[in-house]
C-alpha cells in the first residue's frame, strides 16, 4: 500500500513513507499491566532483551522515526521499521 500510494502521488510531490513500530513501552503498558503481577512488566523487559538492539522502543523512538521521513525530501514509499521483533518470546506472550 505504501509503495502503491508513492507511486501514484509522486507526480503530485506528495511523499508517502510508513514507519513500522515494533514493541514499545508506553505509559499505556504500565496502565495495563497489573501491579500485582510483576510478570507483566518483567515480560516487557524480557521481550526487549530478545530485540537486536536488546530494549524495547519508546515514544522518542518512534518521533524520530517520524521526523526523518518527513524531514528525508527524497524519501518515498519507505517502510522505516523500529525495533525489529525478530526472535521475540512468544511464550512470553502467552503469559499475560
Amino acid at each position: 500500500m505504501t509503495n502503491g500510494l508513492a507511486n501514484e502521488l509522486a507526480e503530485k510531490r506528495i511523499r508517502v513513507n510508513c514507519v513500522v513500530p515494533g514493541i514499545v513501552a508506553t505509559e499505556l503498558w504500565d496502565k495495563m499491566s497489573d501491579k500485582s503481577k510483576p510478570d507483566q512488566l518483567k515480560m516487557l523487559e524480557e521481550m526487549g532483551e530478545k530485540l537486536p538492539v536488546g530494549f524495547c522502543a519508546t515514544g522518542e523512538h518512534i518521533a524520530e522515526a517520524y521526523l526523518y521521513a518527513v524531514r528525508a525530501d527524497y524519501a518515498t514509499g519507505t517502510l522505516i521499521t523500529i525495533g525489529k521483533s525478530t526472535g521475540l518470546c512468544v511464550e512470553c506472550l502467552r503469559r499475560c
